[in-house]
C-alpha cells in the first residue's frame, strides 16, 4: 500500500477579484482539512508584499495538486484568469499532473468553456450564490475536495487526457491534435447535404493553447468551427451555420486585451477573434464581407 505523502496536498485557487468574498468562504470551507495538515491553500493573496506576482503565480500553479476555478461571469471575463491561470491549469490537468475542479460560485453561461466537460462543485453544479443556505453549498464543495485529497494521498493519479483524431478524419489533424485547414473543410462538407464548395479557404480567427476557431464560407453558408483539445474525441466542432444573406452585415467589437468579437447579421451570431492573428480587425471584417457577398 502506498504511504500517504508527508506534505499537505497543495490547492491553488484561481478567481476574479470581484469574487474575493467567495474565495474567503472557500478557504474557510477547507479550514478543517487545513488544520489537520491535509491541505495547503494558495491564491494570489498569499504573495508577500514586494514579490513578483506573475512568477509566484506560475510557481504555485506548477506545484499545485488540485487547481480550483471559482467560476462566475467575472472569472470568464478576466483576461488574466482566462489567458494565464486557466490555460496553464487545463494543460496540467490534460497531462494528469493536477486535478482541475470548477466550483461555480455565481450563475453564468460556461458551457463553452474549456473545462465545461469536467464535473463541477457544489452538488449538481448549482452555483453557491443560489443555495438557500450557503454553508450547505460550501460543505458540498469541501466534501468533493476531500475526496480528491484522499485519492492523491493514497497515491492515485488522474488519468491523462489524450486527444485522438476521429476515425472519420485520420489524416486531418496536426501533431498537436488540432484540425488542419483540410480537416475544417472535411468537418463542414460531411455535414452539408448540398455538398457546397468553399468560396475560399478556412479563416483561422481565434486561437489559444487549447482552442482554435475557424470560419468557412461556402456557396450559400458560413460555418463556425471550434476545435477544442479539452473535449473528447466524440465532440462535434461545428458550432453553427448561417446563410450568407443572414450573416451580413459583419461588425467588430473590442472585448478583451487579447481578443474581440465578430458579429454576423441580425440573428446575433458571434464569435471571438484574436488580435495577434488579426492586428487590423477592419481588414478581417472587409475580407469576410467580400467573401459573403461573393457567395451570395
Amino acid at each position: 500500500m502506498t504511504s500517504p505523502p508527508a506534505r499537505p496536498v497543495k490547492v491553488f485557487c484561481s478567481y476574479s477579484i470581484e469574487d474575493e468574498a467567495y474565495r474567503q468562504e472557500f478557504d474557510m470551507a477547507l479550514a478543517g482539512m487545513r488544520g489537520a495538515g491535509l491541505v495547503e491553500t494558495w491564491s494570489f493573496r498569499s504573495i508577500p508584499p514586494g514579490e513578483a506576482v506573475e512568477s509566484r503565480v506560475a510557481q504555485a500553479l506548477n506545484e499545485a495538486d488540485i487547481i480550483v476555478l471559482l467560476v462566475s461571469a467575472s472569472f470568464l471575463d478576466s483576461d488574466y484568469c482566462w489567458d494565464i491561470e486557466m490555460r496553464r491549469a487545463v494543460e496540467r490537468h490534460d497531462r494528469g499532473d493536477a486535478r482541475l475542479v470548477p466550483v461555480v460560485v455565481r450563475s453564468c453561461e460556461w458551457s463553452d468553456a474549456p473545462f465545461a466537460g469536467l464535473s463541477a462543485l457544489p452538488q449538481d453544479a448549482k452555483p453557491v450564490a443560489s443555495w438557500t443556505h450557503r454553508d450547505e453549498a460550501w460543505t458540498s464543495v469541501a466534501r468533493g475536495i476531500r475526496t480528491l485529497v484522499s485519492e492523491i494521498r493514497s497515491g492515485a493519479r488522474p488519468a491523462r487526457t489524450v486527444r485522438q483524431a476521429t476515425p472519420a478524419m485520420p489524416t486531418y489533424r496536426d501533431a498537436a491534435g488540432f484540425l488542419s485547414a483540410a480537416g475544417v473543410v472535411q468537418v463542414v462538407s460531411t455535414r452539408d447535404r448540398d455538398r457546397e464548395k468553399p468560396i475560399d479557404g478556412p479563416i483561422l480567427v481565434y486561437e489559444n493553447s487549447f482552442q482554435k476557431t475557424w470560419l468557412l464560407i461556402t456557396e450559400s453558408k458560413i460555418a463556425c468551427i471550434l476545435d477544442d483539445l479539452t473535449k473528447p474525441a466524440t465532440y462535434d466542432p461545428l458550432k453553427w451555420q448561417e446563410s450568407v444573406e443572414d450573416a451580413l452585415p459583419v461588425r467588430i467589437e473590442p472585448y478583451r486585451r487579447t481578443s474581440g468579437f465578430l458579429h454576423f447579421g441580425s440573428r446575433r451570431r458571434q464569435w471571438l477573434y484574436s488580435y495577434h492573428l488579426h492586428r487590423d480587425p477592419s481588414a478581417l471584417k472587409s475580407r469576410l464581407e467580400a467573401l459573403l457577398k461573393r457567395a451570395g
